[in-house]
């Protein structure tokens, strides 16, 4: 399904949301808006990378650079 075929956000505004530079939270609605947009590679792809990266950190209580680093180190691991 196309992010268009649901309600419509904005995901410049979420982002600003996702960041804590905006006050407010990431609705799960606006949360998988957001993965729809990656799935479909429609819209504002890095907008939506940073919605649901950051609100997956928040959840999960990881710090961007802890998600960063895990993916590095799995990455790393498989080559050796």
């Amino acid at each position: 399904m196309s992010p268009t075929d649901q309600k419509s956000f904005d995901l410049d505004e979420i982002v600003l949301r996702a960041k804590n530079l905006k006050q407010g939270t990431v609705s799960p609605a606006e949360l998988e808006f957001a993965r729809k947009a990656l799935q479909s590679r429609e819209g504002s792809l890095v907008a939506a990378i940073w919605i649901v990266g950051f609100v997956e950190a928040r959840r999960t209580r990881l710090s961007w650079s802890g998600i960063c680093m895990g993916s590095a180190t799995v990455a790393t691991s498989k080559i050796r």
